[in-house]
């Protein structure tokens, strides 16, 4: 619990020490596996944090599926479209059904070019939680890209009033000046 505390005050290194601790005590304990892999990634660990989660889904003591979404975020982010397809594939064995889960389910069909099953997977996690800013994001770049730029701005202006001021970790500043653009453009 403090370790959750660390990170959600972005205080990656405390949170970092702390399950080290954890995991040397214990070293099972697959939600301070999990947990450290997310400060990793929190903090710009990358290659870093896609060990620490592929160590949990070689594991498969039950954080395999969660891991695996994290994981294949992560290979999208190194540009490792085929790898986050065999990821995915993971937590869709493990019966992972999540917003977060959909959305890069979303990510990784869009780079892997499988636009229908793409943009199912972005509406399946708008459907199950109309509150996750991520799968408004995913879903109006998506839309974006594929130049309906309407649809585009109105999941764009989704993210950003389901995000608010809460700005940390987010790319809030970018999509703010996107989505002026794009409501210049389509102004005329």
């Amino acid at each position: 619990e403090l370790a959750k505390l660390y990170i959600q005050n972005n205080d990656f290194s405390s949170a970092e020490g702390h399950l080290k601790q954890v995991l040397q005590a214990q070293p099972m304990n697959q939600l301070g596996g999990y947990l450290l892999g997310l400060s990793m990634h929190s903090s710009g660990r990358t290659n870093e944090a896609l060990a620490q989660y592929q160590s949990l889904i070689s594991a498969e003591k039950g954080y395999e599926g969660p891991a695996a979404v994290q994981a294949a975020g992560l290979l999208l982010i190194l540009n490792d479209p085929e790898s986050a397809q065999r990821t995915i594939s993971v937590a869709r064995r493990a019966k992972v059904e999540s917003p977060a889960y959909y959305t890069v389910k979303g990510r990784v069909d869009v780079a892997n070019q499988l636009n229908a099953q793409a943009i199912s997977a972005f509406n399946t996690a708008i459907k199950m939680a109309p509150s996750y800013a991520p799968a408004y994001l995913e879903r109006g770049l998506y839309h974006i890209s594929q130049n309906d730029l309407d649809a585009g701005l109105a999941d764009l202006n989704s993210y950003l009033q389901l995000v608010g001021g809460d700005s940390i970790g987010t790319r809030v500043r970018e999509v703010r000046v996107l989505a002026n653009q794009l409501h210049n453009t389509l102004r005329g």
